[in-house]
This record gives structure tokens, C-alpha cells and sequence, in this order.
């Protein structure tokens, strides 16, 4: 939401709207929207376990990024985001939007995530968002064990492979 002038936030929901919802090439898509978390992975996540994607990812012991590893919340932020791009051109609805929770939502209610895979992702979600602000609380960087949250990252990873993301 813009504070201000209303016709220059009409303006900006208007131009927002036309940019976002184009019709896009759903592989190319795919495509950008992986090499861009991938590289993003590479330079900010977890070493010891290849952020996330290495065997050991989910060792007790190894150190996972909440924010950054596979799995974690830039995933889900990404998955959303990618979904909103692929499909506002079919849902306008998808623009109302920009939040992840209430995206999500509008991805199950508009029948294009089951609704299982939108729940799970809402609630994953929060509990990440709540363990990474228990963290800087506590002054300590967004890094837990790796053998938390193990179920809910491989749900997460699995989203991710049927959305045609790599």
C-alpha cells in the first residue's frame, strides 16, 4: 500500500499490475527463477552443506541457514513469487496481493496449489519466521542444526521439484 497521492497509487497498481501479470513462457520462467536461487544459494548459504543440498544437509550437527539453505525461506519466497509471475496472467486475483501468507492463500483458493501444499508452505513459513526472529533475539545469526525442521524442509524441497523449479 502507497501513502500519498491516490491517483499516483492508482498509477503504480495499474503500471504494477500490467508489468506483473504478462503472459510469461512458463519454462523460461523456470528456468531464470532456478539460476537465480541457485546463485543466490551458492553466495549466501550454509558451505559445509552445499546450502542444503548436500548429503549431510540434514545431519544433526551441520548447520542449517533458516533464511538461505534449501529448504528455508527464500525457497518459499521464491515458489510463491514464481507463481504469482506464471499465473496472474490467467488469475488477476494473484496481484491483489504481495505478502507470501495471503498469496498462498490465494494460490489454493484459485485451485492452482492443493490446498495440503498451501497450508503446509503458510505454516512452514511461520515457523521459520519464528525460529529466525527467536535467533536475533538471542543476538545469534539465522543458523540452527540441521536436524530440525528435517520433515518440513524435505515437504518444502518437494514443493519445489513439482513447481519445475531446480
Amino acid at each position: 500500500m502507497l501513502v500519498g497521492c491516490p491517483q499516483v497509487g492508482a498509477a503504480f497498481e495499474a503500471v504494477r499490475a500490467r508489468i506483473l501479470g504478462q503472459a510469461r513462457d512458463l519454462p523460461k520462467l523456470q528456468a531464470e527463477v532456478s539460476e537465480m536461487r541457485a546463485k543466490m544459494r551458492d553466495n549466501l548459504g550454509t558451505k559445509l552443506s552445499a546450502a542444503g543440498t548436500a548429503a549431510n544437509a540434514f545431519d544433526a550437527g551441520v548447520p542449517f541457514d533458516i533464511k538461505q539453505d534449501a529448504g528455508g525461506i527464500v525457497d518459499i519466497e521464491f515458489m510463491v513469487q514464481y507463481a504469482a509471475l506464471a499465473w496472474s496472467y490467467d488469475h488477476p486475483a494473484l496481484l491483489r496481493w504481495t505478502d507470501n501468507i495471503r498469496l498462498l492463500e490465494e494460490l489454493e483458493q484459485a485451485g492452482l496449489m492443493p490446498a495440503s501444499d498451501a497450508v503446509l508452505l503458510r505454516e512452514v513459513y511461520k515457523a521459520f519466521r519464528s525460529a529466525a526472529h527467536r535467533q536475533a533475539l538471542q543476538k545469534q545469526a539465522g543458523v540452527i542444526d540441521a536436524g530440525q525442521f528435517v520433515q518440513e524442509r524435505q515437504e518444502v524441497r518437494r514443493i519445489w521439484a513439482q513447481l519445475g523449479l531446480t
